[in-house]
């Protein structure tokens, strides 16, 4: 390409392409002048496709018409400084800054790029050091190259804490894990203090007020509210009443058993009795029951309140609808097979609306609507709980060794298994089941009221075929009424199936299993439709799901 000139001009931001002619030159492509310009000191200059086509097209007539009179002079590049643009989110609580890489131009100095933002309205919660860092990178970039970088970010609001309930008495499963120090300094594992009661005008519950929170703002400067905290009220369950001088306070109003409400408390009337034996019969009672001994072999205890037994649950029934509390164990006769599962026949049945704590618990079945905690072992048991927790959250402690244990969020405790244990499932996010057969039903529900909405459009589609009458009429209206209510019933339905299958699939959740010494082989793990098996002794972790499709043991 003989006689093609390149220069700079009009203050060195465009690059002209000078071309001469001659009798002897051949046609060029714009290929051509694009690869000369490549291998040429404005390498890095922005080309003008166009105009280097245009620029081609002039030569080429020059060319074609034979005219050689003067050269072809056109710009066909330019320097361009770095290209800013800014990305504002929905929430407008985000910016990020987009930089497209000079070609042959200048970087923007961060003052200058801070006033790009200004420009845009971008006043508030601006990064400075990301601006920085940002041009840091696009310093010695390709011509071009295009950077990102959330350069401002507002300040959520904190939204106000609502009131909350501060329980001023110790539960009673407190107490159960809580040994007392003689004067000597040693625990006595026998002597775990006084009864938990409260005589009347003791402070029960603190309510705490709530907070109004704090405004944030957006990235331009924008106030965003914050959702004030909302003043709840005490629940103020039997025995007990607001204080006269504190609304903020509640007392018991009686002598009794406390017992702790979501929002408040209650005071129950209290049966102590040495033990539950075929000296007493069967126990039934509208409140709390401190048993002063054991429940012995086929008693029945049925009590409408806390119950605290300082012996052991030996081979009984016993029905709860506060928290059971059992200072020694629960103890029942041998299964008739190791393998436990939900149709196993045991002869030590707890039924307890909210926590049961023991020292230990075997042979036993037991279904609870809270957490069960344990102290030393949960051995051949087979239990349903909301929790499963062996010592405390900070020292998981205890060791389960046999069973069938269905949870809806956690198992913690020392090990899991032993190297001649038999063989442990537990089965997490228990809800599921129920989840998927409401699901079933839904399913079917639909599939019912298609065909119902199916047959009265068909009996709607009749009846407009025929001549026009009161009766038609009357029939016509009657027709869409049904076809509404039954419409109705299968978006209800479709709506319910949405959430539910949204519950599904975020059932596990949250669901894990953490023990501090070891995890033995041959413990089966169910979550759903998914499963697990330990093939081999693991150090102390947890078992969690990841991505929603398998489990995973993380170490420590």
């Amino acid at each position: 390409m003989a006689q093609l000139e390149i220069s700079l001009y009009e203050k060195g931001t465009k690059l002209i392409a000078k071309y001469q002619p001659i009798a002897t030159s051949l046609p060029i492509k714009a290929s051509q002048i694009k690869t000369h310009v490549q291998n040429s000191d404005y390498a890095n200059l922005y080309l003008l496709d166009d105009q280097v086509s245009l620029f081609a097209d002039l030569v080429n007539e020059k060319i074609a018409q034979r005219t050689f009179d003067k050269p072809v002079e056109h710009p066909i590049a330019e320097r361009r400084d770095a290209n800013l643009s800014v990305h504002l989110s929905d929430s407008k609580m985000s910016a990020v800054l987009e930089l497209t890489a000079p070609y042959g131009g200048n970087l923007p100095a961060v003052n200058a790029v801070i006033k790009f933002l200004q420009s845009k309205q971008i006043m508030m919660g601006v990064d400075k050091a990301a601006i920085e860092n940002l041009l840091a990178d696009a310093k010695d970039a390709e011509p071009g190259e295009l950077f990102k970088a959330e350069v401002a970010k507002g300040q959520a609001a904190m939204n106000g804490r609502d009131a909350w309930f501060e329980c001023l008495f110790p539960t009673a499963d407190e107490r159960a894990l809580q040994p007392q120090e003689n004067e000597q300094g040693k625990v006595d594992m026998r002597d775990l203090g006084k009864q938990i009661s409260v005589s009347s005008g003791d402070p029960l519950v603190r309510r705490h007020p709530p907070k109004k929170g704090r405004a944030g703002f957006n990235v331009i400067g924008e106030a965003v509210a914050a959702v004030p905290g909302k003043l709840i009220e005490f629940e103020t369950g039997k025995g007990t009443v607001l204080s006269e001088t504190d609304q903020n306070l509640l007392i018991a109003a009686r002598d009794g058993m406390p017992f702790l409400l979501k929002k408040g408390a209650r005071v129950d009337d209290v049966m102590e009795i040495g033990s539950v034996d075929v000296s007493t019969g069967h126990v039934e009672f509208n409140g709390g029951v401190i048993v002063h001994g054991d429940v012995t072999e086929g008693m029945r205890l049925i009590a409408k309140g806390n119950v605290t037994v300082t012996g052991f649950i030996d081979n009984a029934d016993v029905h709860v609808a506060g928290d059971l509390v059992v200072m020694q164990g629960i103890v029942g006769r041998k299964t008739e097979s190791e393998q436990i599962n939900r149709d196993a026949k045991f002869n030590c049945n707890l039924v307890v609306q909210g926590n049961v704590s023991a020292k230990y618990v075997q042979y036993a079945s037991i279904t609870a609507g809270g957490q069960v905690n344990f102290a030393a072992h949960l051995s051949h048991a087979r239990v349903y709980a909301r929790s499963i927790q062996g010592g405390d959250a900070k020292m998981p402690l205890g060791k389960i060794i046999g069973g069938l244990f269905e949870v809806d969020g956690f198992v913690a405790c020392s090990t899991i298994g032993a190297p001649a244990a038999k063989s442990i499932h537990i089965r997490l996010a228990k809800q599921i089941e129920n989840y998927q057969a409401d699901l079933e039903k839904l399913v079917e529900l639909k599939k019912q009221k298609r065909a119902i909405l199916g047959e009265v459009e068909a009996t709607w589609k009749h009846l407009k075929t025929l001549p026009e009458s009161q009766e038609r009429s009357t029939l016509i209206k009657k027709t869409i009424a049904c076809y509404k209510k039954h419409d109705k019933d299968l978006k209800t339905a479709r709506r319910a199936a949405e959430a539910l299958r949204e519950k599904i699939d975020h059932a596990g959740e949250g669901c894990y299993v953490k023990v501090r010494k070891a995890l033995y082989n041959n413990v089966h793990f169910y979550l759903g439709e998914l499963n697990y098996t330990t093939k081999e002794e693991l150090a102390g972790g947890t078992l969690s799901v990841t991505d929603k499709k398998h489990f995973a043991f993380t170490p420590g």
